[in-house]
């Protein structure tokens, strides 16, 4: 056997163990879930999350699937991306439901799936511990951000 043929076989060996040793993320990190206090009504918040779903995400109109004033629940799908070997970026979809009442409002995002292949078209559900990882801390990231959207000051301000 020749040495290259002797390195090759090492590096697929090497590559395989490492697969099978791949931690899954315990059930309770498949969600993340926070519940904010504002100062608003249930149908401000209500409609400043639309506001923001439409300026966090390129297209509100295919992010929201559903939105109901009366019950001040918005469900809807978002984006973000992981590079879970640290070389590629990959997208992470996730379903993101929001429920409104006065002064407050809870956040829970789930199903985050991963779009892998080369033309990003794979989607698999994450369930390693790293790339579950890696999206807990892009949703924190943006769970802040709409607190900060809905905490801005005088959002209907016709002084402009």
């Amino acid at each position: 056997m020749t040495i290259r043929k002797s390195a090759f076989i090492v590096a697929i060996s090497a590559g395989l163990s490492a697969c099978g040793t791949m931690v899954n993320a315990p059930q309770s990190d498949l969600q993340y879930q926070a519940v904010h206090e504002v100062q608003l009504s249930k149908s401000e918040i209500f409609n400043q999350t639309q506001e923001w779903f439409a300026t966090a995400f390129a297209d509100s109109k295919e992010v929201i699937e559903v939105a109901n004033p009366d019950t001040g629940v918005i469900i809807g799908k978002g984006q973000t991306r992981i590079s879970p070997t640290g070389l590629v970026s990959v997208p992470v979809r996730m379903t993101i439901k929001v429920e409104a009442k006065p002064n407050r409002y809870r956040t829970t995002y789930s199903n985050y799936t991963g779009y892998y292949g080369k033309y990003q078209n794979n989607p698999h559900p994450l369930a390693d511990a790293a790339s579950v990882g890696q999206v807990r801390d892009q949703i924190k990231i943006l769970d802040a951000r709409l607190l900060d959207y809905l905490q801005r000051d005088d959002p209907e301000s016709d002084d402009w």
